[in-house]
């Protein structure tokens, strides 16, 4: 391990977040996975209609970067929890 190597004194967790922005239900992951498929098919497909590119690509984006601000404000609030949580169980911040 790279760690190891590195600094094999120190100690190493590893984490990943994930902050939806379909939602947790059914619903949103049906619409998550259908503008999936709508992307990839402009992509692979193309479309001569220039309104139909520009919802499609908007509505893939706001899958990643949505528009509202208290979802970044939201993701933000989630992430600093949940560190918190990591560095109690971990020992750090004490």
């Amino acid at each position: 391990m790279l760690k190891d190597e590195i600094a094999p004194s120190k100690s190493l967790y590893s984490t990943t977040f994930e902050f939806g922005t379909m939602g947790d239900g059914l619903l949103g992951s049906i619409d998550s996975l259908k503008r999936t498929v709508m992307e990839n098919q402009l992509v692979h497909h193309g479309s001569n209609n220039k309104q139909t590119i520009k919802v499609l690509e908007s509505r893939y984006r706001e899958m990643f970067y949505p528009s509202e601000q208290k979802w970044p404000d939201k993701a933000k609030e989630d992430f600093l929890q949940a560190m918190e949580g990591v560095m109690k169980f971990n020992n750090i911040m004490e």
